[in-house]
């Protein structure tokens, strides 16, 4: 069963790469999937490399937030090193770029935390990383938000912490993801000085993910705060100043409760039994993303993000948010490998 789950991944990543041109970079994030690959199924990691260096500019692997290559890391195995190295290597070999992504973080206190420690798992990772003999073309991190739920200012310590990154791993590229907007007044704001960063060559992937954008219902519609027109604006924005742009296919379930709507359900793949038990009401075409407006036929429950039942009743009208393939641009990082509905992701 297992080998054959396998296969139709591949066979479905190899799908996918006809669908879009060779342009973009691939973020690989999903550790719970990521681990297992690199432990046990290096014939599986060759084939995704291939497909990664014939469709796409490169990819980026998230190695961990600070335990990686030691014992309780997703790379302490010798197999997963020894995959990893030979992964990287066939990127590489190609001419394609190869990130590793290290540290997670999120509002203030996560990011002070990071800082605390950062200097020493960034040194004990590079001596990690040249004793497996294991090339790359940069580094990224995920320190998101390091303003919020503060009144202090940590732009500066971001920029230290960015700053002796350069120096640790010296010769490599060194991004950051961040939710910049078309604001350099907000964007410092949020803990990100661009014009310092952007000066030390040092450059966001700005996360447009039009889903955690959020939306709003109006006269029985959703819309997404980051529709076409923001997008556009944002993008125009990040382009001028020379940043990269991260976009998400997550496609899913939003239903109204109190006249507001939530996002309760990634779909990956549309289960057919659930779509059985829906009416199809009205479909609206947009530049980057679809809505359809469905009503429920027959009450039922549906398992959300957090795996609690929702119950959906029967008249209701809910909605399916799909982020359509038009919003790639060249250079693009695309969120997320295994999340994609457009790799129709195994179970």
């Amino acid at each position: 069963m297992k080998n054959k789950i396998l296969v139709f991944f591949i066979f479905n990543l190899l799908l996918f790469s006809e669908s879009i041109s060779n342009k973009y970079n691939i973020i690989i994030a999903d550790d719970d999937k990521l681990r297992p690959l690199f432990q046990n199924n290096p014939q599986i990691l060759e084939k995704i490399a291939q497909k990664i260096t014939i469709n796409n500019l490169g990819a980026v692997i998230h190695l961990g937030n600070r335990v990686i290559f030691d014992k309780g890391g997703d790379f302490y195995t010798t197999s997963s090193k020894e995959n990893l190295k030979t992964f990287s290597k066939k990127i590489l070999d190609s001419n394609k770029k190869l990130y590793f992504w290290i540290f997670d973080s999120y509002g203030n206190h996560d990011f002070l935390d990071t800082y605390n420690v950062y200097h020493d798992l960034a040194v004990n990772l590079k001596k990690d990383l040249d004793n497996l003999n294991i090339d790359y073309s940069g580094i990224v991190v995920d320190l998101e938000w390091v303003n919020l739920n503060t009144e202090n200012d940590n732009s500066m310590k971001f920029i230290k912490l960015m700053e002796d990154l350069k120096v640790i791993f010296k010769d490599k590229e060194i991004k950051y993801f961040a939710p910049l907007i078309d604001s350099p007044y907000e964007n410092f704001k949020r803990g990100y000085n661009e014009y310092v960063l952007n000066s030390l060559n040092i450059h966001a992937i700005s996360m447009l993910y039009i889903k955690d954008g959020g939306f709003y219902y109006d006269n029985s519609w959703i819309y997404p705060y980051l529709n076409d027109k923001r997008i556009n604006e944002i993008r125009k924005y990040l382009t001028e100043t020379n940043q990269d742009t991260a976009i998400a296919f997550e496609s899913g379930l939003i239903v109204i409760r109190n006249d507001n709507p939530y996002f309760i359900r990634n779909f990956s793949t549309y289960e057919e039994d659930f779509f059985k038990n829906m009416t199809l009401l009205e479909t609206k075409e947009y530049e980057y993303y679809k809505i359809k407006k469905y009503k429920i036929n027959n009450s039922t429950t549906i398992k959300r993000n957090d795996l609690v039942d929702e119950a959906l009743e029967k008249d209701e009208s809910i909605f399916i948010f799909e982020t359509k393939k038009e919003i790639l641009k060249n250079s693009d990082f695309i969120w997320e490998f295994f999340r994609s509905p457009l790799f129709n992701d195994y179970k």
